[in-house]
């Protein structure tokens, strides 16, 4: 992904919301791991945070990816 569709992504009415939303869940859940290393490694809640994460790395890929795709028409 390129530094030019972050930056329209980021900075859109549409989705800028959203990705500081993604953001921000995002980082609360990987402090929780790794504050919690030892105790949730390989638990189901564990599994559970480790897929949200995952999730919401596609669903913040797929609206940069929009904007990628409009860098791509517009040259």
């Amino acid at each position: 992904m390129s530094k030019a569709a972050v930056w329209r992504a980021m900075n859109s009415e549409e989705h800028s919301d959203r990705l500081e939303q993604i953001m921000y869940e995002h980082i609360a859940i990987a402090k929780k791991l790794s504050d919690n290393l030892n105790g949730y490694r390989n638990t189901p809640e564990a599994q559970v945070m480790m897929q949200r994460i995952a999730d919401l790395r596609v669903e913040r890929d797929a609206i940069i990816k929009l904007f990628e795709e409009m860098e791509e028409t517009t040259v």
